[in-house]
């Protein structure tokens, strides 16, 4: 295809793309419609973009995705942010570069890395893919984030890293994660995962530790449909990282030439200096994420509202709802309410009565990790009790919170509380 044939191309297709996107959006219809956990957050110019790359021929990594990268790294402050097909696949290559023969002090097999007993599989999976030992500590019940008490009382001699989630866009205190990392002589990996644009202090949550990931999964904060990000300040974590997301080979190292230097004899395409995955995202996913990213503050706004409403009006049920705390500076993930173990109906019947209504509901991530058949024959430890952990098994329940949920839909949400509510003598 010519250049004049594509540019006509995309004239054509952005008229059409005019017409569906410019068409009226369906109203919010109460007992109708339907108030789902997620949405789409993209629109005309992620697709024109992505289109744009699909015509150009040029779709796997490239300059859109190194865009997107320079974006996020420009607005986090942090040094270096590498974009990958998924979140899980973000995490999976911190831990393995904080494990790397690159990286100085790097965890060993056999190492304890401590971590909350609320989480997600794919935060875990990667410390037990690398031989390390996760332990599970309880969390924190206002926040469902880590319970730093307990880390510090879980640290033993075997002691070599702490995995924070920042669980439903709540930022742990970084602060003091900083003070025992340095204390103990730690390495500190943030799962940020369901936390993009949330800040301690101001200070962006995957920019304090010594690796960070981010997801971009269409369900989360934005969206390059599957993505994730990986960010650290180290130059030795990013540049294994380079080499771990990309075959293990010199192509994309900083330090590509001395490579080459040492090896004159070999093609310095394909010159393999590590281990390995193949973690690349595809082009188009780069170009969704460079609109995507220019959209983050208004959907945090908004996120933000609705949190504050539904928070304001559950007010007067807190003494049998569990509402989560959301700290200065939280993204505002999703919407958690769960019954209290003396509220007068259960899990099941809250979440069958807002499903009814057309209210889109879930448990709480994994609830508590530990009790999951899984870990029967796997390593691993737990500290102490995890009696918050285990409320959010038996009862952790939240629904969702994004763009598309406006003023109609989130007093609807709360005005079936309200029903519901009432009908149990709340």
């Amino acid at each position: 295809m010519s250049g004049a044939d594509r540019a006509a191309a995309l004239v054509a297709i952005s008229r059409t793309l005019d017409a569906f996107y410019g068409a009226s959006p369906e109203p919010f219809v109460p007992g109708k419609s339907r108030v789902a956990l997620s949405a789409a957050t993209f629109g005309k110019p992620e697709v024109m973009e992505a289109i744009d790359s699909l015509l150009s021929g040029f779709v796997t990594m490239g300059k859109k995705s190194r865009e997107f990268e320079t974006m996020v790294e420009r607005d986090l402050g942090v040094g270096n942010a590498l974009f990958c097909n998924s979140g899980s696949s973000s995490n999976l290559l911190a831990v393995a570069a904080l494990s790397n023969q690159w990286t100085s002090g790097a965890w060993k097999p056999g190492d304890e890395i401590i971590t909350g007993a609320v989480t997600w599989s794919t935060t875990v999976w990667p410390l037990i893919q690398h031989g390390l030992k996760p332990v599970f500590v309880d969390i924190d019940p206002r926040t469902l984030t880590l319970d730093l008490d307990q880390v510090e009382a879980a640290i033993t001699p075997k002691t070599r890293g702490l995995a924070v989630v920042h669980l439903l866009g709540n930022p742990v205190d970084m602060d003091r994660v900083t003070d025992i990392a340095r204390r103990h002589g730690l390495l500190v990996f943030e799962d940020c995962c369901e936390a993009l644009g949330a800040t301690w202090k101001s200070k962006p949550v995957g920019t304090s530790g010594d690796a960070g990931s981010f997801s971009t999964y269409f369900s989360h904060h934005i969206t390059t449909i599957e993505g994730g990000l990986m960010t650290t300040n180290r130059d030795d974590v990013a540049e294994a990282s380079r080499a771990l997301r990309e075959h293990g080979w010199t192509r994309s190292l900083r330090g590509r030439p001395e490579w080459a230097a040492k090896h004159p004899d070999m093609d310095d395409r394909f010159l393999f200096a590590n281990t390995g995955y193949n973690l690349r995202p595809t082009e188009v996913s780069g170009a969704f994420g460079i609109h995507q990213w220019k959209r983050l503050p208004g959907f945090l706004k908004t996120r933000k509202a609705n949190h504050d409403y539904w928070t304001s009006r559950l007010e007067p049920y807190r003494d049998v709802l569990h509402l989560v705390d959301a700290p200065p500076g939280a993204s505002h993930f999703s919407f958690a309410a769960s019954p209290k173990r003396n509220a007068p109906f259960t899990r099941k019947q809250w979440a069958t009565f807002l499903e009814s209504k057309g209210i889109e509901t879930r448990p709480i991530m994994t609830g508590n990790f530990t009790r999951h058949p899984v870990w029967h024959n796997l390593p691993h430890k737990v500290h102490g009790k995890t009696t918050n952990a285990d409320f959010v098994s038996d009862a952790g329940l939240l629904w969702g919170n994004h763009h598309l949920i406006g003023p109609a839909e989130r007093e609807y949400v709360a005005d079936a509380v309200d029903t519901f509510m009432h009908s149990h003598g709340a």
